[in-house]
């Protein structure tokens, strides 16, 4: 298993860990593009931001309920000393302007406030839920070697798959593997989450043998809302 190292500016270097667990770093915002990472037969650190495409990291999204880094400090420096301006009588035309636009400008933020805040709920919840299939995806072709050496659906407790509640992460609770009417095969993601609107939701991925020795997976099944599934499980298909 390939070993992985990464530079901290707290901590110093950190590792040696596997790819899975570099992963789960980025998805809790640990570390960055431009965090320096370094394993076995590399000549020198690289920004992980160039290791993305070995690492898969296009296809962790990071925790929405941690906070994204923070910007550069600006560089310090005396504040500007600004030439002392003579007071005048009354408001001036562009600060008449200026209030004009502040009045209209609240009722305005305020309909933007109404439409933007759900969908940035929404957002989040699709991110959690896109996490939680990340982290079980590893079940497709485990399902789908088995179905080929054994000729039937795998459940859990056969070899190579777990209990339900071993599969647990962030919003998964457990998973159920097993067949649907003997086939497809099919492993199914409970849900477990402060949100209720999440909470106790399922979803189901069914498998279809295509006589080659994989799948074809389908992801529209089980009793989540069909707005806080990945676009792939909203048309039913989903990627091998």
């Amino acid at each position: 298993m390939t070993q992985w190292y990464y530079h901290d500016t707290a901590r110093g270097r950190v590792g040696p860990i596997d790819a899975a667990q570099l992963r789960e770093a980025w998805r809790r915002r640990e570390v960055q593009g431009a965090t320096l990472a370094w394993r076995e037969g590399m000549a020198d650190w690289q920004p992980l931001e160039r290791l993305s495409g070995e690492l898969a990291l296009d296809t962790v999204p990071p925790d929405a309920r941690q906070p994204p880094p923070l910007p550069p400090a600006p560089p310090a420096g005396p504040p500007p000393v600004s030439a002392p301006v003579a007071p005048r009588k009354g408001m001036s035309g562009c600060l008449i302007v200026l209030i004009v636009m502040g009045v209209v400008a609240i009722p305005v933020l305020g309909i933007i406030a109404a439409i933007a805040l759900p969908a940035y709920n929404d957002y989040t919840i699709r991110a959690r839920v896109a996490g939680g299939i990340t982290e079980t995806a590893h079940l497709k072709p485990l399902i789908a070697g088995f179905h080929a050496a054994e000729g039937r659906c795998p459940q859990n407790g056969d070899p190579g798959f777990d209990d339900p509640r071993a599969y647990a992460n962030g919003v998964v609770a457990e998973v159920r593997i097993g067949s649907l009417r003997k086939r497809p095969c099919v492993y199914e993601l409970h849900l477990a989450d402060d949100d209720a609107r999440i909470d106790g939701r399922t979803l189901r991925f069914e498998g279809m043998p295509d006589g080659m020795g994989n799948m074809d997976w389908t992801c529209d099944g089980g009793s989540l809302d069909r707005k806080y599934r990945p676009a792939t499980c909203r048309n039913g298909h989903d990627a091998p």
